[in-house]
């Protein structure tokens, strides 16, 4: 499951957050070894787009912070 069905399953479930994760890539989806992660909170009255849009903020920020902290020499 993503994108927007992922947050309509956070919604439906009465979930009070849900997360951003940025992981390695394997062959298998969300499957490779976590890099980092972040909690975005649900919002009381928090729809669909509300959620979508509050997560790709935070993946932005997050992917953005991976990347000028990655160690290059490790992947050598």
């Amino acid at each position: 499951m993503f994108g927007r069905r992922v947050h309509q399953a956070v919604l439906d479930s009465g979930d009070t957050e849900t997360g951003v994760t940025i992981h390695h890539v394997t062959n298998d989806y969300d499957t490779g070894d976590v890099i980092a992660q972040c909690v975005v909170s649900i919002i009381p009255g928090d729809a669909v787009i509300t959620i979508e849009e509050r997560v790709k903020e935070v993946e932005k920020s997050l992917i953005c912070g991976v990347i000028q902290n990655w160690n290059y020499s490790e992947t050598e």
